[in-house]
């Protein structure tokens, strides 16, 4: 006979976790999964309700009145097995490893199967490894696939870094657009003007024969009038692409005289 005492209230704290591990490892019995995913030539046996609650894709896909809702296999396309393997290990573990090799296929699949607790973390990892030597190949990702806040970094750290940026290789690559945004940016940080016209000089010369006809409106976007009279004589007037491209070389050789000019004074 049980006497009677206070109700006792009993919590296991380690039951959700070993509940989505016993979960995981029933994927491995056909009949207690309710769904396989095939991708890249591989299958991987799930449960709807785990995909669902990860992912607004597959909750809209499963609730939804499509043919998915019904059937046992959704076929991914365009989907990395690899990386739809560490969602799913995600899914059920509440794990995942990011890094330098995976992270931007984990960006790109997570937004496309709308895993966006994965997508938060992976793009905070992204912008964590910015530096020098990837700074445009970042910001050009963040602008294909649609990543606003990575683009606002890469953004921020492209102007404080200019000098050391416009030395890379990457820099030579840079779209013209993105380029002219870049120089005409007031929060561009630079020593001095002439890093501007060197920076616009040097991307020209990697491609002269179809980037000469900018160099016009890229040197507009310069103080020509802040350059150093050294500068603009030993430099600017005796370089061989300014030499060849009439427009350019006449505004040098007009700061020229107005420098010379206020140097005399």
């Amino acid at each position: 006979m049980v006497r009677n005492v206070d109700d006792l209230d009993f919590c296991l704290s380690s039951h959700p976790q070993s509940i989505l591990e016993g979960l995981r490892s029933l994927c491995s019995q056909p009949k207690l999964v309710d769904v396989t995913l095939s991708a890249g030539g591989r299958d991987f046996p799930c449960h709807r309700a785990v995909l669902a609650l990860c992912s607004q894709y597959f909750h809209s896909m499963f609730s939804g009145n499509f043919v998915e809702s019904i059937t046992s296999r959704v076929e991914l396309h365009s989907v990395d097995p690899d990386i739809l393997s560490c969602l799913l290990d995600f899914a059920y573990t509440g794990k995942l490893t990011i890094n330098q090799n995976n992270v931007e296929g984990l960006i790109c699949t997570s937004s496309q199967l709308q895993f966006q607790t994965v997508r938060s973390v992976c793009s905070r990892y992204l912008q964590h490894q910015i530096d020098e030597t990837n700074c445009l190949g970042i910001l050009e990702f963040g602008a294909v696939h649609g990543c606003p806040e990575i683009m606002a970094k890469a953004w921020a750290f492209l102007l404080e870094h200019f000098e050391a940026i416009q030395q890379g290789e990457e820099f030579l690559e840079l779209e013209k657009n993105r380029l002219v945004s870049c120089l005409s940016d007031e929060g561009l940080q630079i020593r001095d003007e002439s890093t501007r016209v060197d920076a616009i000089l040097k991307w020209v010369e990697h491609h002269t024969e179809s980037r000469l006809l900018h160099l016009p409106e890229l040197l507009r976007l310069s103080r020509l009038c802040l350059l150093t009279l050294d500068y603009v004589s030993n430099t600017l007037l005796k370089n061989s692409l300014l030499q060849s491209c009439t427009t350019s070389f006449e505004a040098v050789q007009n700061i020229y005289r107005e420098v010379s000019k206020y140097t005399l004074c």
